[in-house]
């Protein structure tokens, strides 16, 4: 017996957007802004990112998710990796996925603003759901971490991405 009837949706509720890195997108964004890699091939690499078996220490973890956020150097990385991620969760054929963020990771290392970031990814993740109609709904969430002192608390809607933690949007 099958545990997913062909009548319902198909959903991912808690996919980490700076965590679910394509192996091909982290070395191409390392070489644009020359950033250092444990290693220089799809393959070298492959075991410092995936985990392919049981850890048992939650800082491995850690260490793989640096080297996914540390490419996220600007803008146009955010706006690819968002895009990126719809594009997989499409081929995946999702019908609704929540993508989660955690810029009290990464947003130190980097000169991009709260208000800014958040909109390249909701417009990057627009785009993609217009283009393949996949996955009909999104949304992307953040997860707030101590280092977000400027924290503001709302909805985003595709009218109005700027200041918000949250937020829905048609994929079509």
């Amino acid at each position: 017996m099958s545990m997913i009837h062909d009548d319902l949706p198909l959903i991912d509720l808690h996919r980490h957007l700076d965590g679910n890195l394509r192996l091909a997108t982290i070395l191409d964004l390392a070489r644009q802004h020359d950033l250092p890699l444990p290693a220089n091939t799809l393959e070298e690499l492959r075991p410092h990112i995936q985990v392919s078996e049981p850890e048992t220490d939650i800082m491995a973890y850690f260490t793989r998710f640096n080297w996914m956020i540390s490419v996220l150097a600007d803008y146009d990385a955010c706006r690819r990796v968002a895009y990126e991620n719809v594009l997989d969760a499409a081929a995946e054929g999702l019908d609704y996925i929540e993508l989660r963020f955690s810029p009290g990771s990464w947003r130190n290392r980097t000169n991009l603003t709260r208000p800014a970031w958040w909109k390249q990814w909701w417009k990057a993740c627009g785009r993609g759901t217009q283009r393949h109609h996949r996955p009909r709904r999104y949304s992307l969430a953040s997860s707030a971490g101590p280092m977000d002192r400027d924290r503001d608390e709302g909805t985003a809607s595709a009218a109005d991405p700027k200041g918000s933690h949250c937020g829905t949007g048609p994929g079509r």
